[in-house]
């Protein structure tokens, strides 16, 4: 006669002496005992909590038994109702190398801005493509190569989960989730980069795989669990001690999956549909996109208004020399062009000089015996003696190129648009 045969026949009184009994019996037999007990009605409150500690300690074994996630040589290709994640890491790799083809390097805040990478003051004024476009964009190899082992480590899992349509969905929302966080929280500062998407890949993890869906899986959850959270708060540590790395898109794609995990359980749990579900977490999307896009604010393009019609009243000033998107020259008609690219060398140079994302407006004019050059710089630095002699030593280093004209060096506040004179 097995154990299980035998509790039946056992009294309620030997079955709670059995359940306690941890030195005679295993935590199987006491499971056993414990589950007689329940069916006959007779489990106390004490006994329940037991129960369910005894039976969260058996999954604990269990599932320590079972293997971590690894990935396979195959996941880097598609198969039946797996996709989008090879799919997706060719996309971006294709990107990467059309780039390098171009010569182009994305670690140059102008050179991201023209491949479609999200900044505020033309993400908000008609660009909004670009919460889509830059997370197809990166700065370099090793960025590269991160983001992609991270999508094809949590991809290759996830979209056998969900499925594909799931898995592309909630991707796509997880990286304009990312760009808009982005946006809302810096002021003119270019987001590239595909890791705001794979963050929300690993928020939308947690919720998921506590499920049925999750469990069924031949791997150690809590494992996995483990190994990602270490990964997330790694990455956000990180994100606050290097300059280099957009923290803001991180946790809110983040934030975005784990939204999309929780809408995801609902769905699983309670069988719902797939179609209201997605319905109701892009209508979530596109609401607060909208609150953030409509809510903050725009010192640029308000710059950019205001300089025009400052340079309507500056008559001579008439042509533009676009350097990049972040460096503009404004010159007048009778002003050689061969002084004028004299102007973008020293402009390259003085950039050092500012934060690499800032704007630096010149207005270079010909006054038939001198020239005038006019920088846009914050009023509160005009008396740094520091920010004078390096403005100063510009217009030597302009002269060096060959211009011999004298040069009349002028500020004009940023925000008032106050002009002041500076003496040689």
């Amino acid at each position: 006669m097995n154990f299980q045969e035998t509790v039946k026949q056992k009294t309620d009184w030997e079955l709670e002496i059995i359940s306690k009994d941890y030195v005679f019996y295993s935590e199987d037999e006491r499971l056993v005992a414990l589950n007689e007990l329940e069916t006959r009605g007779r489990i106390t409150k004490e006994l329940s909590g037991t129960k369910k500690d005894l039976e969260l300690e058996k999954e604990i074994e269990e599932d320590e038994k079972k293997p971590s996630y690894k990935i396979s040589f195959k996941d880097l290709f598609p198969q039946k109702n797996y996709i989008f994640t090879p799919v997706l890491i060719y996309v971006n790799v294709l990107i990467f190398i059309v780039m390098m083809l171009f010569g182009q390097n994305l670690s140059k805040p102008d050179i991201a801005v023209q491949w479609g990478g999200n900044i505020r003051h033309l993400s908000i004024n008609g660009q909004i493509w670009r919460l889509f476009t830059s997370i197809f964009l990166h700065s370099g190899f090793i960025h590269l190569a991160f983001n992609m082992f991270a999508l094809l480590y949590v991809g290759s899992l996830l979209e056998k989960i969900l499925g594909k349509k799931q898995f592309i969905f909630a991707y796509v929302i997880s990286g304009i989730g990312a760009s808009v966080s982005s946006l809302m929280m810096h002021e003119n500062i270019v987001s590239i980069g595909a890791s705001g998407a794979i963050f929300g890949l690993f928020g939308l993890l947690f919720p998921i795989l506590g499920k049925k869906e999750g469990r069924l899986l031949n791997i150690s959850i809590d494992k996995m669990m483990f190994y990602c959270s270490a990964f997330l708060l790694d990455s956000i540590i990180s994100g606050f001690t290097n300059s280099g790395i957009d923290n803001a898109a991180h946790v809110g794609g983040l934030l975005s999956g784990i939204i999309v995990g929780l809408f995801y359980s609902l769905m699983m749990n309670h069988k719902i549909r797939p179609m209201p579900i997605l319905t109701t977490i892009t209508l979530i999307l596109g609401i607060f996109s909208t609150i953030i896009i409509t809510k903050v604010s725009d010192k640029t393009g308000d710059f950019n208004r205001a300089l025009k019609v400052f340079l309507s009243n500056e008559q001579k000033a008439s042509q533009v020399y676009r350097i990049n998107d972040f460096q503009t020259i404004f010159y007048n008609l009778n002003m050689p062009i061969e002084d004028v690219k004299k102007v973008e060398d020293a402009v390259k140079q003085l950039k050092v000089y500012f934060p690499v994302h800032q704007r630096l407006d010149i207005i270079f004019l010909n006054n038939n015996n001198n020239y005038s050059l006019k920088l846009f710089v914050s009023k509160n630095l005009w008396q740094e003696p520091a920010i004078i002699e390096r403005l100063k030593w510009t217009v030597d280093y302009i002269k060096k190129y060959g211009i011999e004209k004298p040069i009349n060096l002028v500020l004009i506040d940023n925000q008032t648009f106050e002009e002041k004179q500076v003496k040689n």
